[in-house]
C-alpha cells in the first residue's frame, strides 16, 4: 500500500504541478524572510507578545514567519490579480498576513486545546466580533492565557485595519463583515459538532468549507476593495474565481496532512466525512482511519481534486500574473512535507 504522502505526490507530478525541490525550497526561504519583516508590525501586538505565545502553543520560532510569510504571499497575489493600486498593495499585504496568522492561530487553539478554545469563545462571542467590525469597542479583558491574549490583540488590529480599508463603502464593510461571521460559525460549529454527537450531514460539509475555504475569499475581498479599473467585471470575476479555487485546494491540502489529528480530536473533517458516508466500517483508530481512506481510494480521488483545482488555477490566472498560484502551490507543498509515508 502506498502511503499517503506518495500519493498525492505522484498525483500531483503526474498533473505538473509539483514544485521542484529547488523551487520550494527558494520559496520557502523567500517567505521566511518576507515574514521576518512583518513581526512587528501589528498595531497591538509586541514583541513579548510574540514570544510568551509562542512558548505558549509549543511552536518554533520559524512557525510565525512563515505563517506571515504564506499570507502575504497570497494576498499580494491577488491583489496583483485585481491591480490593486501599489500605493494601496502594502497595506493590503499586511493585512492578509496578519489574517492568515490570525486563522491559524484560531484554528490551532480549537483543534489542539480543548480547554483554550472554550476560554476562547468566551471571549471571542458573537457581541465581540461585532464590537470590533462596527468600531465600537477595541478594549477586551485579558484572559490570562498567553496564546489566547495575543490572538486577541491580534484580532483587535484585523478589524482595525478592515474598518480603515473599507471606510469608503459601506457595501464592503457588510462583505467583511458577512464573511468573517460565516468563517467564525464554521468554526465554532466544527468545535461543538463532534463525530461521536453529529451524523455526516451535508451541513457537516458546508461548514467544514466555511471554516477553511472563506479565509481565502476574505484575502480576496480586500485586494478588491481599492481597486478602479477599467476592466472592472473581468478582473474582480477572475479575482474570486481564482480565490475559489485556492480556497478549495487549501482545505483539501489542510485535511489531508490533519487526517489523524482530526480523528484523535474527534472532529469531523474533509475525508474523514466522505470516508464515513462510503458505509465501510467505523475505525478504532487513527491509523485504522487513515489506512481506510487509502484503502478506499478516498485519498487518490482527494489528490486528484486538488490536482484539478490547482490545474484550474494555473489557468486561470496565467494570462495576468503567476504570483498567486506559486503561493498557493508553496503553500500546499508545506502541508504535503507533514502527510505520512
Amino acid at each position: 500500500m502506498n502511503g499517503l504522502k506518495s500519493i498525492v505526490m505522484e498525483t500531483l507530478a503526474s498533473a505538473n504541478v509539483l514544485l521542484s525541490d529547488r523551487e520550494q525550497q527558494r520559496l520557502r526561504q523567500e517567505t521566511y524572510v518576507s515574514g521576518k519583516h512583518l513581526l512587528w508590525d501589528g498595531d497591538n501586538v509586541g514583541p513579548n507578545d510574540l514570544s510568551a505565545a509562542v512558548r505558549s502553543l509549543g511552536w518554533v520560532d520559524q512557525a510565525l514567519p512563515r505563517l506571515l510569510g504564506f499570507g502575504l504571499g497570497q494576498t499580494d497575489g491577488l491583489a496583483a490579480l485585481a491591480v490593486t493600486p501599489v500605493s494601496m498593495r502594502p497595506e493590503v499585504g499586511l493585512l492578509g498576513a496578519l489574517f492568515n496568522l490570525g486563522i491559524v492561530l484560531f484554528d490551532y487553539i480549537c483543534d489542539h486545546f480543548p480547554d483554550r478554545a472554550k476560554l476562547l469563545f468566551s471571549q471571542v462571542t458573537p457581541e465581540f466580533m461585532e464590537a470590533q467590525l462596527t468600531g465600537s469597542g477595541g478594549r477586551f479583558s485579558p484572559s490570562g492565557d498567553a496564546s489566547i491574549d495575543f490572538l486577541l490583540k491580534l484580532i483587535v488590529d484585523i478589524f482595525s485595519r478592515s474598518r480603515a480599508l473599507t471606510s469608503d463603502s459601506l457595501e464592503d464593510r457588510r462583505t467583511i463583515m458577512q464573511l468573517i461571521g460565516s468563517m467564525y460559525e464554521g468554526q465554532r460549529f466544527s468545535i461543538e459538532s463532534r463525530r461521536d454527537r453529529v451524523p455526516p450531514t451535508m451541513r457537516v460539509l458546508r461548514e467544514l468549507r466555511r471554516k477553511s475555504a472563506l479565509p481565502m475569499a476574505f484575502m480576496a475581498q480586500i485586494a478588491l476593495i481599492p481597486c478602479l479599473y477599467e476592466d472592472h467585471d473581468t478582473r474582480d470575476d477572475v479575482v474570486r474565481r481564482a480565490a475559489r479555487l485556492a480556497g478549495d485546494a487549501m482545505w483539501i491540502a489542510d485535511d489531508l496532512a490533519d487526517i489523524a489529528e482530526d480523528w484523535d480530536a474527534g472532529c469531523w473533517s474533509r475525508p474523514l466525512w466522505i470516508f464515513s458516508r462510503s458505509g465501510g466500517p467505523v475505525p478504532e483508530n487513527a491509523d485504522q482511519a487513515l489506512y481506510g481512506i487509502i484503502e478506499t481510494g478516498i485519498a487518490q480521488a482527494e489528490a486528484h481534486r486538488l490536482a484539478k483545482r490547482l490545474m484550474s488555477l494555473r489557468e486561470l490566472t496565467e494570462a495576468y500574473s503567476e504570483g498567486f498560484a506559486r503561493s498557493i502551490r508553496a503553500t500546499v507543498h508545506a502541508w504535503l512535507e507533514i502527510l505520512p509515508g
